[in-house]
């Protein structure tokens, strides 16, 4: 028989990794919830007046479900650049392979659980978006868990 503890996972209890912009992380991904299959979630905290930086998804797609707050989502599609006002309880889906990002807009610490369709999401972190969404950094790429 199961363990029924192998099916529980307690996300705030899972290490956190701060990516940029002083964003905390918590993967709940095949390495800290061996039973996925398919599968995996993940929280992510933005500070006020901070953004989960432009990134793509190589390996799935995602969908993001704002738990307290309020964002605005951007996504670069194939034929253009579009931004979504989101607040608690919204949720937007960013195709696999599209730029996206999730900016918060409140007077409060964003939280946001983001949802994939794969035990071990490849995320390329897009360390400029110039031809996106304007003058922000440098063009370089690097590629992260």
């Amino acid at each position: 028989m199961p363990n029924p503890q192998d099916y529980v996972l307690k996300l705030p209890n899972v290490a956190q990794a701060i990516i940029r912009e002083d964003v905390i992380a918590r993967k709940g991904n095949i390495a800290a919830w061996p039973v996925l299959q398919g599968q995996s979630i993940a929280s992510v905290e933005v500070p006020v007046g901070k953004w989960r930086a432009p990134h793509l998804h190589t390996n799935t797609s995602e969908i993001a479900v704002i738990v307290q707050g309020s964002a605005r989502a951007g996504i670069q599609s194939p034929t253009g650049t579009f931004e979504i006002d989101l607040v608690q309880g919204d949720c937007v889906y960013f195709p696999s392979g599209w730029p996206h990002w999730l900016r918060n807009t409140g007077m409060n610490p964003l939280l946001a659980y983001f949802n994939y369709v794969h035990e071990k999401p490849e995320t390329i972190e897009l360390a400029t978006m110039r031809k996106f969404v304007g003058e922000i950094g440098d063009s370089e790429y690097t590629e992260t868990e």
